[in-house]
């Protein structure tokens, strides 16, 4: 109900829009999130290490674990451990419940037997995340119906081909299907378009093949709509008629 009374209502995506003017019978303005795009773009190597990345806090909505199961079936996919990535999972521990939740993961990876290929690194230094991501060649995201996603825009502004959910603002207002990152909800398809990706990045010698070179530009491109500088005239332009 005091949602009603509002002037002016900025919400973080399309996605979340639909849901606030529903229930405020209002009319809301998108206001992307300030994402440092820049700083990933300046910081991307020509040199992309053959490993998947994932990026976000350890929290259970995150699901981890759809990850970790997509990995599996990697393997059985490819049926050659020496093509195997490395799942680098980065993220963040507010407190010893989320610590637990690490554990868990590393015990179900060891269930899942692919514990030899996932590695943790929690609570990274920004300046050694930068570093890690700026190499990698795949990027994972799993959550579903995240209201906006600014791991996934930070990956693919790093140079990253971005697999993520098919849902909430990845699949409303970040990515593409098929021209600027791909989509995907179960495990198999996680695994299937993973396993596409390298299947590309291997016949081409290593190198980029023609398809993810246009991807990654693309999706380099595509981000600049979330940049601290767009986000400034954005909010500006949204409060100005409570000013002007």
């Amino acid at each position: 109900m005091a949602g009603r009374f509002a002037q002016v209502v900025m919400v973080n995506s399309n996605w979340t829009k639909s849901h606030i003017n529903l229930m405020w019978r209002t009319n809301a303005v998108v206001v992307f999130p300030p994402c440092d795009t820049a700083d990933f773009i300046a910081s991307q190597s020509k040199s992309k290490s053959r490993v998947v990345v994932s990026l976000g806090q350890f929290r259970p909505e995150k699901d981890h674990r759809l990850q970790l199961k997509s990995i599996q079936l990697l393997r059985n996919l490819l049926n050659d451990d020496t093509r195997m990535p490395k799942l680098i999972i980065f993220g963040s521990c507010r407190d010893e419940q989320d610590e637990k939740m690490v554990g868990g993961l590393k015990v179900y990876s060891q269930k899942l037997g692919i514990d030899s290929f996932v590695e943790f690194h929690v609570n990274l230094p920004y300046s050694e995340l930068k570093v890690h991501l700026a190499k990698a060649l795949i990027g994972i995201h799993t959550m579903w119906n995240e209201h906006f996603g600014i791991a996934p825009v930070e990956m693919m502004a790093a140079g990253i081909i971005l697999v993520a959910h098919s849902s909430g603002g990845p699949k409303v207002d970040i990515i593409e299907h098929g021209v600027t990152g791909y989509l995907a909800e179960s495990a198999e398809e996680y695994s299937n378009t993973i396993f596409k990706i390298l299947e590309m990045y291997d016949n081409s010698g290593g190198d980029d093949s023609h398809v993810l070179a246009e991807m990654r530009e693309s999706a380099v491109i595509s981000v600049d709509r979330f940049s601290q500088d767009k986000f400034f005239n954005s909010f500006t332009n949204a409060i100005a008629p409570l000013i002007n």
